[in-house]
């Protein structure tokens, strides 16, 4: 139970981080990521992500999938698809992810192309107590603008992730970026995996 409490209070802390700083921008994100592999490690992934669920209409999801490659150390998708609004707009997205993860480091990669932008996105993470997932390390994000009403920004920060107790297949992690377009930026992710 004391490792649970020490848990929710590092979820909370970086949320209070940005508390007294302003203008603040607070996320928060559920993900489905899903992964169909052969004997041989090769096979299909997915992720449905609502970008920020807090954010006014229109509300937008992204969908893609694709190619997988994976083993026990990690992963690699190549997934193409889109960000769907409930408005109708369609935003084309190519997407490329990658995981790798060894004894007491896990690092992930992200890089994303859409007609307005490119997103690049990279955390790295060691574990705390590792009987219940506690995880903490930096996120990175980088966004580089093709208009001018896209602006580039890019922030790091601190990220701590755990998985809940019971919900073998959900994990909660929270990043404070600092610098994405001058505002602290806190968000929440909520990812569930289907079949873990």
């Amino acid at each position: 139970m004391k490792n649970l409490i020490l848990a929710a209070c590092l979820l909370v802390l970086l949320p209070s981080l940005a508390a007294g700083q302003t203008p603040n921008d607070y996320q928060f994100r559920p993900l489905m990521h899903w992964q169909i592999a052969d004997a041989n490690g090769q096979g299909l992934a997915g992720w449905v992500i609502l970008p920020d669920v807090t954010q006014t209409r229109p509300l937008r999801g992204l969908l893609v999938g694709g190619w997988l490659i994976k083993d026990d150390q990690g992963w690699k998708e190549a997934m193409f698809g889109g960000l769907f609004g409930t408005d109708g707009s369609i935003i084309p997205v190519v997407n490329f992810r990658a995981y790798s993860k060894v004894k007491w480091t896990d690092l992930y990669t992200e890089f994303q192309i859409r007609p307005t932008l490119a997103l690049g996105s990279v955390f790295l993470t060691v574990p705390i107590k590792s009987s219940w997932g506690l995880r903490a390390g930096v996120e990175f994000e980088t966004i580089a603008g093709f208009t001018g009403q896209i602006k580039s920004a890019a922030g790091i920060g601190p990220r701590v992730s755990l998985k809940l107790p019971g919900l073998p297949n959900v994990t909660v992690a929270t990043t404070c970026f600092f610098n994405i377009r001058s505002n602290i930026v806190v968000r929440t992710y909520v990812v569930y995996k289907p079949g873990k």
